[in-house]
């Protein structure tokens, strides 16, 4: 039998996850095994800032709305408390201009995503055109031509190869038909 505590290196560790999924809690321990160690052997989501669960305050955001969501904040925060901005030299300005221009930025490589996926969809439209003019083409100089005429080349277009048939053909009788 498993005393407490257990050591819990990860919840997603297989060390961790092989710990957990034999253990028999004892009486005493029950309560602190539901709040605990019982949502991570069941694959409950533990209850908010557990020791299992996200810290809310990262240290860096890494999506653009964090980022912009960050920058707003910082600059709500400095609005309403002016004196310690000033007392630790932070520049609410500079962070304001940085914020403007990463927007700016922002909204233009969004703008360019767009437009280049309008040009990826412009170019299969005319591909699948071309493709298909190209084949009228062959088609036209085949039937003017022939399809084993040597003028075919001097179009590009390979001319076919004959292909014998290995056998007699076998005669379909109308039943077959």
């Amino acid at each position: 039998m498993i005393h407490f505590p257990v050591p819990i290196i990860h919840k997603t560790h297989p060390h961790t996850v092989n710990r957990c999924n034999n253990i028999r809690f004892p009486r005493e321990y029950l309560s602190n095994a539901e709040k605990w160690y019982l949502p991570h052997i069941h694959h409950i989501p533990p209850p908010p800032n557990t020791c299992f669960g996200e810290n809310p305050m990262r240290r860096h955001p890494t999506s653009t709305a964090d980022i912009i969501g960050t920058a707003k904040a910082l600059l709500n925060g400095a609005a309403s408390n002016q004196a310690t901005v000033e007392k630790f030299s932070l520049d609410p300005k500079a962070l304001g201009d940085l914020l403007d221009r990463f927007v700016l930025l922002e909204s233009d490589q969004e703008r360019q995503k767009a437009e280049l996926h309008q040009t990826s969809a412009d170019q299969r439209e005319a591909r699948k055109s071309l493709l298909a003019e190209f084949g009228r083409w062959v088609s036209v100089l085949e039937g003017q031509l022939g399809k084993n005429s040597e003028k075919l080349q001097e179009f590009g277009i390979a001319p076919r190869q004959v292909r014998p048939h290995t056998g007699p053909r076998k005669v379909q009788t109308p039943q077959e038909a």
